[in-house]
């Protein structure tokens, strides 16, 4: 009997190192470092645990999404903290790059703002990246990198 319960942590263990494996090479591809393994569309829902971050960050900048509404001819920030308040330690979900980085879901979010913002016209997005300052708590944006995300027309 022992026997079998040895066979099965032996493949219970390897099964998970499979998975972390599989999650470790899903990491690298939504990191953009690497490809992601073909035919495997639904692998980065599947292995969100095994690509969960505690607590350390791989990046080598800040990012953060600027949204502007135009109302009247005149563009006018909006506040989507104020708007959206978060409700995880995680930070806001528009601040996810699988967020940001899909033309759809920022479509729906210009279409939620087209009719909570009298009188708007059209919604654009701007992603901003500054590089961090290791060894200071002080993260200053110096040396900003805007690149447009896309703007949709309000209907």
């Amino acid at each position: 009997m022992r026997t079998h319960l040895r066979e099965l942590q032996a493949l219970s263990l390897g099964a998970l190192a499979f998975y972390f494996v599989l999650a470790y090479r899903v990491a690298l591809g939504t990191l953009g470092v690497a490809e992601l393994p073909e035919g495997t569309p639904s692998l980065p829902g599947l292995t969100w645990l095994g690509r969960w971050k505690m607590f350390t960050d791989l990046r080598a900048t800040h990012h953060d999404v600027l949204v502007e509404v135009q109302v009247a001819g005149a563009w006018a920030p909006v506040d989507l903290a104020a708007r959206y308040p978060t409700r995880w330690d995680e930070g806001p979900g528009w601040l996810r790059d699988d967020y940001y980085r899909d033309a759809a879901r920022l479509q729906g979010l210009a279409a939620t703002l087209c009719t909570v913002e009298a009188g708007a016209t059209e919604v654009r997005f701007t992603e901003v990246r500054w590089p961090k300052t290791l060894g200071q708590v002080e993260q200053p944006r110096h040396d900003e990198v805007r690149t447009p995300l896309g703007s949709w027309p309000c209907r």
